[in-house]
């Protein structure tokens, strides 16, 4: 330890005991403040994320999206309900192939499956509008 430096010999800045210990406390309070402003923020951002929320992608909405895209295309209900159905069995494989997979990853298997009931029953209220 260096000598007759008294105080500075400690790696202080230079302010005695009392003064030293007031710019801790007041370190510390800027600290917690800042933490707490940041939780704030980011408290914020989520609940701003869940106010603008998309509308959930739901089967039969995605079905409803495809429907459109077939629709330029493709004319009488007889045909898109074939074109569901064809992307049903596409949906039904992929959930096949995630569970063949062995990853274990049960909610996608669950999406694809719930997806091929969406485009079904699209394709069944199709042909019933058809006929």
């Amino acid at each position: 330890m260096p000598k007759g430096r008294g105080y500075l010999a400690h790696g202080a800045s230079g302010l005695k005991g009392r003064e030293k210990m007031k710019k801790d406390v007041v370190a510390l309070t800027d600290k917690a403040k800042r933490e707490k402003e940041f939780e704030k923020s980011v408290g914020d951002n989520i609940k701003r994320v869940k106010a603008g929320k998309k509308p959930r992608a739901t089967p039969s909405r995605a079905a409803k999206e495809l429907v459109k895209k077939v629709m330029s295309r493709v004319r009488s209900p007889a045909a898109k309900a074939r074109h569901l159905r064809v992307k049903a069995g596409e949906m039904n494989a992929a959930a096949n192939k995630v569970v063949k997979s062995g990853t274990g990853n049960v909610k996608a298997e669950a999406t694809y499956r719930r997806l091929a009931k969406g485009y079904m029953s699209r394709a069944a209220a199709l042909l019933k509008k058809g006929k």
